[in-house]
């Protein structure tokens, strides 16, 4: 599975860019020459997506009890904060690695 039905995440902004990261990935894992087998090469796509992806799906948890608050208001404004944003975008960012 890659995309949505791989993450346990709500709905959010995230979705569709790991599906298509997903993709590539597993993309490149099955065309890699330094596999033994198949099974070794999804074997460490979903290794390395499982990492990728457990703090986007942090962010998105963040994200729905933001969103459900009492005041939901002032916590989704703090949340979109833009150094907020710069700070998590620079520690998840796949160009930065």
């Amino acid at each position: 599975m890659i995309g949505d039905a791989a993450h346990q995440t709500p709905p959010s902004r995230d979705g569709v860019n790991q599906a298509m990261l997903d993709a590539l990935e597993l993309s490149q894992a099955l065309c890699a020459n330094n596999f033994l087998t198949i099974e070794d090469a999804i074997s460490s796509y979903e290794k390395n997506m499982l990492a990728r992806t457990s703090k986007v799906t942090a962010e998105a948890l963040q994200l729905v009890e933001a969103m459900l608050a009492e005041n939901n208001l002032q916590e989704m404004v703090d949340f979109f904060k833009p150094e907020r944003y710069a700070m998590s975008r620079q520690n998840n960012c796949i160009e930065c690695n």
